[in-house]
């Protein structure tokens, strides 16, 4: 087993109403992770959050889901756009239902499964998409409200079917929960978590084949780490897994484990898998300082990760006593480090060869190798000169057969060659001492003036090349310079237009609430002003149906008055027959003069009242329908005394013919006395039944008269209120017109502004390019300087 070091991880701007929680699931999907619910102590959570890994930037999609607050559940990808989200629980329901997010149009669906499996409650479970069959999802284990499970099932995306999934011959694994499900291929690595016997071994690695549908244990390379359970593991580059982090007993552990896939467990492969430990040996693995420590996630569990790339990005989590984490970590360098496949990043590589020191590009994921500084000795006492050397598995060891400073390449060979020389021509001088004595002696004169020519030559090629490498190095750092101080003055400037596009944007917003508002507004008013036209046609129509009765108590009114003429002209006709009566019957004709009299004047009293009533009638316009039944009451009455009348007639026509039956027609008279005796009681009856009727009347036409001036008053009012509504409105249209024109105008001064922001994009690429040519040529010229 290898023992690497620590990874570095860097924690990432996070956001202040993204509360601290501890199992919840992180769903990546593209460039943005999907964090939904979790716990905080006995706090359960709902809320929806997206976090953009290329913006670095946090989003609230839903406060609140439409389904209950939960822990420990499972969020699945199926098909790019959706994710299942399956059971969990919170400190005491445990839940079975299926939900589903759309990432395309941000809605949330609570579909009804079907089978027998159906509703099963379940939390702590794993679930992931089916390596085989693309439109189901494959859910292992957890705990179900009394026991920990091992069974397996799948849940069909397409049909919404729940079905059993029973593994041929094999070794099953244990019941468990709070464990991780990782798949590679057609097969899926079952490791760690807690069942009935406490925290599984991590000895115990389980091998799910998809493709067979059979259970594995396959043999592993190495030392396994730590057991644990409610770890956090992830797929890295096809072909390992990383696993960090989980509790051991009261122990949240911090280390990173790497389980390296060898080959996919079959009878021909020994040795499936190995595993490698960061962070864990102690003996090996310098203890960290608190600064050091302060810098990584810590020791948690209950947490999530995920890998982009070749980044990992880890999330919350539970970190013991009662600390629950809201942070966001990121490693960039852990699968460079880890070298979980020997691959070559010709990118990276030229990023590495082209970065120069203390550029911005050197940090984060951007930076391969830190640069150092060196001096190299120069010959002649000369200063040295600082060069920047970039440490890089790509660049080839400088030669160093030769340890002469300051000696570039083609003088150490004519160097060596004139050495060779002297070396072949020294036996052949030294044979000849004695004959050759003043020869030897100038030539070894001429060699050395030649060495010294020579070294002198090379040492001023030398003194040259550094005083053109210095310029050249200069002028690069001035222009660098520059480039800082522009890239610096891009940076801020882009900071500013960042702002005033967030500011913008805000008052996008507000505007579009202001408008939002006031078409709500518009839409209030519209609908009083409806109402109130609906109010105005009903007191109109009130009105026309008052009028109305009003014209028909008038009409009912004439034929009443019409009908006590005809009784007054009756009434008439029989005084005067009365009077002739008088003539033939003295003795009677005191009596019936004085009846007649007090007909008259009852007639007369009468007719006053009719004048009065039909003077407050024709003042008041106004009539109730009960004077219809009353009024043909009186008209039937006025029918049988203008009976009684004519029966008179006749009769005192018979007194006329019969003046010798006087005596018995007189006892005649006597009783149509009575009888006109008991009529004028029931006429004086019948005229204080007017009389209260006529009484009811007025009171009625004073009512309706009330009624109808408040009518009046509430049409006027309605009329005010109407023209108000319509100059609101004309008000509001022309808040909405200017709002539209300000919206217009702001959406053109934001998409100039991002023009703008891309022409900065632009240019700013461009300078690095720039930078990266004169970083080329700095490279080049080190290699090839002129000799």
């Amino acid at each position: 087993m290898r023992h690497l070091p620590p990874c570095p991880w860097v924690s990432l701007p996070g956001h202040r109403g993204f509360k601290g929680r501890a199992g919840h699931t992180a769903t990546l999907v593209n460039s943005k992770v999907y964090v939904l619910g979790g716990r905080n102590g006995n706090e359960f959570y709902n809320d929806f959050w997206q976090y953009d890994i290329e913006l670095s930037k946090w989003t609230l999609l839903h406060k609140h889901t439409p389904f209950e607050p939960r822990a420990y559940h499972t969020a699945t990808l199926m098909s790019g756009n959706q994710i299942w989200v399956i059971g969990g629980s919170d400190h005491s329901i445990m839940y079975g239902d299926v939900h589903v997010f759309n990432t395309e149009t941000l809605e949330w669906s609570s579909p009804e499964t079907r089978g027998h499996l159906a509703g099963k409650l379940r939390g702590t479970h794993a679930a992931l998409p089916h390596p085989v069959h693309p439109k189901a999802i494959l859910v292992y284990g957890g705990y179900g409200g009394d026991q920990w499970l091992g069974d397996m099932s799948i849940l069909r995306t397409d049909s919404l079917v729940w079905e059993e999934l029973k593994c041929k011959d094999g070794l099953a694994p244990s019941g468990r929960g709070y464990h991780t499900f990782t798949a590679f291929g057609d097969h899926i690595v079952l490791f760690g978590g807690k069942g009935e016997g406490g925290i599984v071994s991590s000895d115990e690695i389980s091998v799910y084949d998809a493709a067979v549908n059979v259970w594995t244990t396959p043999r592993v390379k190495g030392v396994p780490p730590l057991p644990r359970s409610n770890h956090a593991a992830a797929l890295v580059d096809d072909n390992a897994i990383v696993i960090h982090g989980g509790r051991n007993g009261g122990q949240r552990l911090d280390d990173i484990c790497l389980l390296k896939i060898l080959c996919p467990p079959q009878p021909g492969c020994v040795d499936s898998f190995e595993w490698e430990v960061i962070g864990q040996d102690k003996e090996k693995v310098p203890k960290k300082s608190k600064a050091t420590k302060a810098l990584g996630p810590g020791g948690r569990s209950a947490h999530t990760i995920v890998a982009k790339d070749e980044s990992l990005y880890l999330i919350g989590g539970y970190g013991g006593g009662g600390l629950t984490f809201s942070d966001i970590y990121v490693n960039h360098q852990f699968i460079q480090q880890a070298g979980s496949r020997p691959r070559v990043n010709k990118k990276a590589a030229r990023r590495s060869l082209d970065s120069v020191p203390d550029s911005p590009e050197d940090e984060g994921w951007r930076r391969t190798k830190q640069p150092r500084r060196a001096s190299h000795p120069i010959a002649n006492g000369a200063h040295s000169v600082p060069i920047h050397i970039l440490e890089s598995d790509d660049i080839s060891t400088p030669d160093t057969s030769c340890d002469r400073p300051g000696v570039t390449g083609v003088a150490l060979e004519d160097y060596h060659r004139q050495k060779r020389t002297v070396n072949v021509a020294r036996p052949h001088v030294q044979s000849n001492v004695g004959a050759d004595q003043m020869a030897r002696a100038e030539a070894l004169g001429n060699l050395q003036g030649r060495t010294e020519a020579i070294t002198a030559h090379e040492n001023e090629l030398h003194r040259k090349e550094l005083a053109s490498m210095q310029q050249v190095v200069d002028s690069l750092r001035a222009e660098l310079h520059g480039k800082n101080l522009l890239e610096s003055e891009l940076r801020s400037g882009k900071a500013a237009l960042e702002q005033n596009i967030l500011l913008l944007r805000k008052q996008i917003e507000e505007g579009n609430r202001t408008i939002m508002e006031q078409q709500s507004k518009m839409e209030k008013l519209k609908s009083d002003a409806q109402d109130l036209v609906f109010q105005l046609d009903d007191k109109k129509k009130e009105v026309f149906e008052v009028t109305h009765k009003l014209k028909i108590s008038e009409l009912k009114v004439d034929d009443l008055s019409r009908s006590l003429q005809q009784m007054t002209n009756s009434c008439s006709t029989t005084t005067q027959e009365l009077n002739i009566c008088q003539q033939r019957v003295e003795q009677l004709q005191i009596d019936v003069e004085r009846k007649i009299q007090e007909v008259q004047q009852l007639n007369k009293s009468h007719e006053s009242e009719r004048v009065a009533l039909k003077k407050e009638i024709a003042e008041r316009r106004s009539l109730v329908e009960r004077l219809t039944n009353e009024l043909e009451v009186a008209q039937t009455s006025s029918r049988a005394l203008q009976d009684t009348v004519d029966r008179l007639v006749k009769r005192a026509e018979r007194d006329s013919s019969k003046i010798d039956d006087l005596q018995k027609e007189q006892g005649e008279l006597k009783n149509d006395i009575t009888v006109l005796t008991s009529e004028r009681d029931q006429l004086i009856a019948k005229k204080d039944g007017a009389e209260a009727s006529a009484e009811l009347v007025r009171e009625e036409l004073r009512v309706a008269r009330n009624l109808v001036e408040r009518n009046v008053v509430e049409i006027d009012r309605l009329k005010d209120n109407a023209d108000q509504a319509k100059e609101h409105i004309g008000c509001l249209h022309v808040s909405v017109k200017k709002n539209e024109e300000e919206l217009k105008a702001l959406a053109e001064e934001n998409s100039k502004l991002r023009s703008l922001l891309k022409e900065i994009e632009d240019f700013e690429t461009n300078q690095a390019r720039n930078l990266q040519k004169h970083a080329e040529k700095l490279r080049c010229a080190r290699q090839f300087g002129p000799s």
